[in-house]
């Protein structure tokens, strides 16, 4: 229950909170779609490119690749952020429909220290459709991996053998480098602490484009 000289605040934060989190939504989306058309011309142009001389082939083998890893990150980094709003919302909703009075800053706080957060296993880095848009993208940037060792293969400038051995190398070790990243920021997410900033942020951004401020009772200490 929010008192109702909270109510017009907690809902400013809520709307605040939404707006973020469709942005980075919309981002995530717009991210996804450059990198997709990128990579088709890159697939689509694939024999003119191994026609071109050795150095080129392999600057544009390595400027694809870097901005694939790129890519990937910035999209785990949005998928972070979308999950802090989330939770934010997820606050916000709890105290409209919470019996706990809501009417100060004290009674905001506890109930934010006292909210608990469902936090994210490693099933979660597969289970929601976003999450399986960044595996799509992933999987997506394996290809210039396997077109170049394939080029290479083609040049017999080195043992099959050795060459596939290697491949699978530097798989592995991609593929762990994006799990172990994705994990560690993701259980990273939405702690009590990251919370209660991301509130603040929010506060704070609220009373500067209001102008309103949320005053404390005598006997608060925030």
């Amino acid at each position: 229950m929010v008192g109702s000289n909270f109510q017009g605040f907690l809902s400013l934060l809520y709307q605040e909170l939404n707006s973020h989190h469709r942005e980075q939504a919309s981002q995530n989306n717009q991210i996804i779609s450059f990198y997709v058309v990128v990579m088709t011309f890159f697939v689509g142009f694939y024999q003119s490119i191994i026609s071109l001389s050795e150095p080129i082939i392999s600057t544009i083998f390595i400027v694809i690749f870097v901005l694939s890893i790129v890519i990937i990150l910035m999209l785990i980094q949005l998928r972070v952020w979308q999950l802090r709003y989330a939770y934010g919302l997820s606050l916000v909703g709890s105290m409209f429909m919470s019996d706990i009075n809501i009417d100060n800053l004290s009674s905001f706080y506890s109930f934010i220290n006292n909210f608990e957060i469902e936090y994210k296993s490693i099933y979660s880095l597969f289970a929601s459709l976003r999450m399986k848009m960044i595996w799509s993208c992933f999987i997506i940037s394996l290809i210039p991996i396997v077109l170049y060792f394939l080029y290479i293969q083609n040049l017999h400038i080195m043992n099959p053998f050795l060459l596939w051995t290697l491949y699978l190398g530097v798989n592995i070790t991609y593929v762990l480098f994006v799990i172990f990243t994705f994990r560690k920021k993701i259980r990273g997410t939405c702690n009590k602490d990251d919370i209660i900033w991301l509130i603040n942020f929010q506060k704070s951004s609220i009373q500067t484009t209001t102008g309103n401020t949320i005053h404390k009772n005598k006997n608060e200490d925030v």
